[in-house]
């Protein structure tokens, strides 16, 4: 994994975003590396990330959100189903 220093914390959130879109796996302990910050940081904008989708998901009508998969130790983007 490159490292690529310090971000901002909206960079680092619209990265995050745009891997999840992208299909990837988000783990806590890579990503506090990659973006020199601690891993309750990372927490901290992955909640962030799930507060966002969840506005969008009743403003827009989306579907999505934020998962932990216990089998890739790691945070995914899934569909959710409307009820």
């Amino acid at each position: 994994m490159r490292k690529e220093g310090k971000k901002g914390k909206v960079q680092r959130i619209l990265i995050m975003h745009r891997r999840l879109l992208q299909g990837e796996t988000l783990n806590k302990h890579e990503l506090s590396e990659e973006f020199c910050i601690n891993e309750r940081s990372v927490q901290r904008d992955i909640d962030e990330l799930r507060n966002y989708l969840h506005e969008e998901n009743i403003e827009c009508g989306y579907d999505l959100c934020i998962h932990y998969d216990t089998k890739r130790n790691g945070y995914v983007l899934i569909h959710i189903d409307p009820m």
